[in-house]
């Protein structure tokens, strides 16, 4: 053995002996639109469940699916909440950055990969523990076409077991994050979380130093992403009009707001052929404001609503032309417009939601 070789053994030996406690970050690196947010979201609530405190953050470069996305988890024990710039625990389930992943990593650090990736060629001192993912994920879900989705839940019950997450709380965090109308997809999913425990407990022998033991320093808080948070935000100021384009990808802001909004709000989702501009929102939320119209809408225009307001704004729907022809109204579309029926559906195309008053 070289001396190196034996630096490096001493090194993991002492990382061994000296217990990394509710202190650490774990980073997950998977492909955009594999279903992993579920799993990670998971991860992080169970890790809350256990009074831990977390916090969860997704970086990606791009919404696309097929993209590199990561995200980090950070559990402390002193409740600091921000990123850390070291990783110490690395899942590393995209083949495109995996490497790069492995390459960037502390010394140390520990490294959960899929198997036939052979990430444990490129570095001798970090703790690496392969698993086979899709042969795991086969007898689990019989679907072909769903195991893309269901594997990342695999890699749930592989950390619970080598950072002593409890199963209980894993279970617990999978039934909040599907909820009762998504009961046979909640148990499939806890199938491979199972399945990658019972792989782990049985292939796997722990060398990293990062563990969890319960605590009590998260009664009385709740797990809340950012747009949902900017939504109840927008409601406790006194929201009472939101225009938006409804397409992909785009924030979860607003859907957020409807769905906590009850019956405070009315949301309407203006989406026509030929009002393609922010300003054309902007027209209708000034309907809303100015002339206090109650009820609820219905995805339906109010009676007299196209007249009144053309003439009233008639300078923000005429921008101009555009290189494309997109962005802007034209001659005919205004004509159309204004002798659209009161009574047609305003919403084309696109699923709304109405209910309550607005004021």
């Amino acid at each position: 053995m070289s001396p190196t070789d034996l630096a490096v053994q001493r090194q993991q030996s002492a990382a061994g002996k000296q217990r990394v406690v509710n202190d650490f970050s774990i980073q997950v690196a998977t492909v955009n639109g594999s279903g992993s947010q579920t799993a990670n979201i998971v991860l992080l609530r169970s890790l809350l469940l256990m009074g831990i405190p977390a916090s969860g953050k997704n970086m990606f470069p791009s919404n696309i699916a097929g993209l590199p996305t990561w995200y980090t988890i950070r559990a402390s024990k002193r409740g600091y909440i921000a990123r850390k710039k070291e990783v110490d625990f690395l899942v590393a389930m995209n083949p495109e950055t995996a490497k790069e992943d492995v390459l960037t990593l502390e010394p140390g650090a520990a490294v959960v990969y899929d198997e036939p990736l052979k990430l444990n060629a490129l570095r001798s001192d970090l703790h690496f523990y392969p698993a086979p993912f899709d042969k795991l994920v086969a007898p689990v879900c019989p679907e072909p076409k769903l195991r893309k989705l269901v594997r990342n839940m695999i890699y749930d019950g592989i950390v619970a077991y080598l950072l002593g997450i409890e199963m209980p709380e894993i279970h617990k965090a999978l039934t909040k994050q599907f909820g009762p109308k998504k009961a046979k997809a909640a148990e499939m999913n806890w199938g491979a979380c199972q399945a990658g425990y019972e792989f782990a407990a049985q292939n796997l022998r722990k060398s990293d130093p990062c563990r969890v033991e319960r605590m009590n320093q998260t009664a009385g808080k709740i797990i809340i992403d950012g747009n949902a948070a900017c939504a109840l935000g927008s409601m406790f100021a006194g929201v009472t009009v939101v225009t938006w384009y409804p397409i992909t990808p785009s924030s979860s802001l607003v859907e957020s707001l409807i769905d906590r909004s009850g019956t405070i709000l009315s949301v309407m989702v203006v989406k026509l052929r030929f009002w393609k501009l922010h300003r054309a929102g902007t027209v209708w939320a000034r309907h809303f404001q100015e002339t206090h119209f109650r009820g609820s809408c219905h995805g339906r225009v109010p009676p007299g609503f196209v007249n009144k307001t053309l003439q009233r704004h008639q300078g923000d729907l005429s921008l101009g032309s555009s290189h494309n022809g997109r962005d802007t109204a034209s001659n005919q579309d205004l004509h159309e417009m204004q002798h659209r029926r009161p009574d047609v559906p305003f919403s084309t195309g696109n699923a709304h939601r109405s209910s309550g008053r607005v004021s």
